[in-house]
């Protein structure tokens, strides 16, 4: 029988687990085409270490296996959280057992709402599994590379 656990991690600790918590977060970065050039595990460490994110620890018999790293911020006045990777195994199990956990913690803390970027794959996961709506559509025109209307 396996023996699961969640932890809101120290900077310390993300240090100490950082070769087993890494890969995680670059699969999270990569798999998102909005993020994927702007957001790397190196980056998400600096805000981590600094306090500048959340970043939740799931383990299953004691070993880390997936991995939630939350970003407060405020919008137009309004508390928010905003998702910036999520990644690992077996991530129904973990969000039957602590999602809304989770939830109930945000709320206590005065967040309002949750968001993430997601590719179309996972923002259905997310609306299925976890609740969240479709509020907008993300466009992007990278200013790298010559745009010719």
């Amino acid at each position: 029988m396996s023996y699961y656990a969640s932890e809101l991690l120290s900077p310390e600790e993300v240090t100490h687990l950082w070769s087993d918590i890494r890969p995680m977060i670059a699969e999270s970065c990569a798999s998102n085409e909005l993020t994927e050039d702007t957001l790397t595990p190196e980056h998400i460490l600096g805000l981590a270490v600094t306090g500048q994110c959340g970043v939740i620890g799931f383990f299953e018999n004691s070993t880390i296996s997936l991995v939630l790293v939350v970003q407060f911020c405020e919008d137009n006045g309004r508390r928010a959280a905003s998702i910036l990777a999520f990644g690992g195994q077996d991530m129904m199990t973990f969000k039957r057992l602590y999602w809304d956990y989770i939830l109930g913690w945000l709320r206590s803390n005065g967040i309002e709402y949750i968001d993430t970027y997601a590719n179309e794959r996972m923002a259905k996961v997310f609306q299925k599994k976890f609740g969240f709506t479709k509020a907008s559509v993300c466009v992007r025109l990278p200013l790298k590379e010559s745009y010719h209307g």
